[in-house]
């Protein structure tokens, strides 16, 4: 199927299925690879199943209302009419799931669906803005159900046991080579990049994320085995002269035999990367053979410098000593790194929050991002 652009579909057959992922104001250079992982599933299972996937943030605008959301859609579907149409809903971003069901309705769809974290924690609300199923954790399988089978109301998405056995995401379903041009994840320019997940799920109890994470999930941490992955990594450059990319797991170091498997296999490819990472995870000699297999960037989730606040409040785990000691490590080796932080939380200091402002401005991070705590539904700072 040949890529297209979300504004001018170039295939005018009908649909059996659009997957669509809504905007979110960051078109960075990421392929949604949610919608991309069911797409090549459901191709896999269904292989004559007419679909596409449409991604409203990709329209080179940063910001989109609601009701522009709705109208790129009604575009689209003017084109490519669909008989089932999936929403991929987070949290962020959610107010614009009614404004697309009913310009959905208006055009013939016969079934909507919804997914994803929003999807998983506040079920009900989507079918109380018309969806007509939502699947609460992983979609691959439930979706494939409600294609063959037809279905209503709450379907629930089992976590996957062995992630190998998942086909790669559908990526030529988009047209790749616009995110490629825009990724921009690592320091260095003029990289073709591309992001990827080797892993589901999370082992830490985080307030702010937890227990979300694991009703998506499961309770455990499934990873794909480092050769999988590196066979994805050999496709990407074969097919589209990628020399780079990041890895948006949660904790892409937390299994260090696992990595020191991956970095042996990734070596030779000669690619640039970059992960998200807890500093716990991190020493000397882990830092070193990332380093040697490619590791230009590193993404920590630092929070606070104030451990009442950062372990107290946010149930983080990690310590100042720990901070310092893998930031030390990272920048002896040129590593760049983007230290998180959140601010506001309940109870916090305007002289917490200054203390934690001050380090970041202080230490070695090549960048810092400041957010506002956000007590996102389904978790336990909600």
């Amino acid at each position: 199927m040949p890529p297209f652009s979300p504004l001018r579909p170039k295939d005018r057959v009908p649909l059996d299925l659009l997957l669509v992922s809504p905007h979110l104001g960051h078109p960075f250079g990421n392929v949604p690879l949610g919608p991309a992982y069911l797409a090549s599933s459901i191709l896999r299972r269904l292989p004559n199943t007419s679909l596409a996937i449409l991604d409203l943030g990709d329209s080179g605008r940063l910001r989109h209302t609601p009701a522009d959301q709705a109208a790129l859609l009604a575009r689209y579907l003017r084109h490519r009419p669909t008989r089932v149409l999936a929403l991929t809903v987070l949290t962020p971003g959610s107010e614009v799931i009614a404004p697309l069901v009913a310009t959905a309705r208006r055009h013939g769809v016969e079934l909507i669906v919804a997914g994803g974290p929003h999807a998983s924690v506040l079920p009900q609300s989507l079918l109380d803005s018309g969806v007509d199923a939502v699947v609460v954790g992983e979609g691959e399988e439930a979706l494939g159900t409600l294609l063959e089978h037809g279905g209503r109301g709450l379907v629930r998405g089992e976590p996957e046991k062995d992630l190998d056995t998942l086909p790669f995401p559908a990526r030529t379903l988009f047209d790749f080579e616009r995110y490629i041009r825009r990724w921009v994840y690592l320091p260095e320019r003029g990289l073709r990049g591309a992001t990827l997940i080797t892993g589901r799920g999370c082992p830490f109890s985080c307030t702010f994320c937890q227990p979300t994470l694991r009703t998506l999930f499961g309770p455990v941490l499934r990873r794909r085995s480092p050769e999988n992955v590196v066979e994805e990594l050999r496709q990407l450059k074969k097919d589209h002269r990628i020399d780079a990319v990041f890895f948006h797991d949660d904790t892409f170091t937390l299994d260090q035999a696992w990595l020191q498997r991956f970095c042996t296999l990734a070596t030779p490819l000669e690619l640039l990367w970059g992960c998200n990472s807890r500093v716990d995870t991190l020493d000397s000699e882990a830092v070193a053979m990332m380093h040697s297999a490619g590791l230009r960037k590193v993404h920590l989730g630092i929070e606070s410098i104030v451990p009442a606040v950062r372990n107290g409040l946010y149930k983080k785990g990690i310590s100042n000593r720990q901070i310092r000691s893998a930031l030390a490590c990272l920048h002896e080796r040129g590593i760049a790194t983007l230290g998180f932080f959140m601010l506001g939380g309940p109870g916090e200091s305007e002289a917490e929050q200054e203390a934690t402002i001050d380090f970041a401005c202080r230490s070695t991070l090549f960048e810092a991002s400041f957010s506002l705590t956000t007590p996102f539904p389904g978790t336990v700072l909600h």
